[in-house]
């Protein structure tokens, strides 16, 4: 292989934070108008943009970008973030 060759992330393949941008905008839309989404919806409080700013964080890192969620938010306090949430057969399926 040329030494020169860098292989690109997965984040770059997609164009970047504008895909991601857009992705977790698209789902929160969803997430804001579809009443089978409204189980989630409640769990969340009414301003979204302090969790779709993280969610974004953790998708780009996910996909190649790195650290930006791991420096702000320490993965092992993942569960312990959540253990409020009732997360049954309904929370899945929304």
């Amino acid at each position: 292989m040329d030494p020169s060759f860098k292989e690109s992330t997965p984040f770059e393949r997609i164009s970047g934070a504008d895909a991601v941008d857009g992705l977790v905008e698209a789902f929160y839309s969803r997430v804001e108008t579809l009443s089978e989404a409204r189980i989630i919806r409640v769990m969340h409080g009414d301003d979204l943009s302090a969790t779709k700013r993280v969610l974004k964080r953790d998708l780009a890192e996910l996909l190649g970008v790195p650290s930006l969620y791991s420096q702000e938010r320490v993965h092992p306090r993942m569960k312990m973030r959540h253990m409020r949430f009732r997360a049954g057969d309904a929370e899945r399926d929304a």
